[in-house]
């Protein structure tokens, strides 16, 4: 089971709270700084506008599960480019700078944030291996409720090139 995709490949996460939260991976240390503890029961873009007073609102996005669907595949063509014309919730969207995303479910949030250094993260980046050693140390402490998604630049055959604002979708989104 991949929980990263550093060559296109899917990803397969758990939800036991029928909730995930997407971001950009750079927005960790933005969060971590605030402080903010996320609990399920707050709006998402208030928890945005506490941590990004600049942000139009769409950097984080958060999604909704179908109880039939604890477990989860996605795919990088399950990931679409966002426009004003495309009628999706804005709690939907997301925004990205680096073109690596985080997909976690609502339950390991405050431990993801305090295990992930954004940093280390990034001093190992071009080296896949020591990348997905530094996952799955991680993951050994919080199971399968997040991936990391890379995206694989432009002309690859799917709409996640990289900075921008996306959403994504995917038959047990509600």
């Amino acid at each position: 089971m991949n929980i990263i995709s550093l060559s296109g490949e899917d990803v397969r996460l758990f939800s036991p709270s029928n909730k995930l939260i997407i971001f950009d991976i750079l927005y960790v240390e933005d969060i971590k700084e605030k402080k903010i503890s996320f609990d399920k029961l707050r709006p998402i873009k208030q928890i945005e506008s506490e941590v990004f007073e600049w942000s139009d609102g769409m950097l984080l996005g958060e999604y909704n599960i179908s109880d039939k669907c604890k477990s989860l595949n996605i795919s990088l063509k399950d990931i679409k480019y966002y426009t004003e014309n495309i009628n999706v919730p804005s709690n939907n969207v997301f925004g990205t700078d680096t073109g690596v995303i985080v997909i976690i479910d609502w339950s390991s949030i405050n431990i993801f944030l305090n295990l992930f250094d954004y940093d280390d993260f990034i001093e190992i980046i071009t080296d896949r291996n020591e990348v997905k050693r530094y996952i799955k140390q991680i993951s050994d402490m919080i199971g399968s409720s997040f991936s990391i998604i890379s995206t694989q630049g432009v002309d690859k055959g799917n709409d996640f090139i990289g900075s921008g604002r996306y959403y994504i979708e995917h038959e047990c989104f509600l």
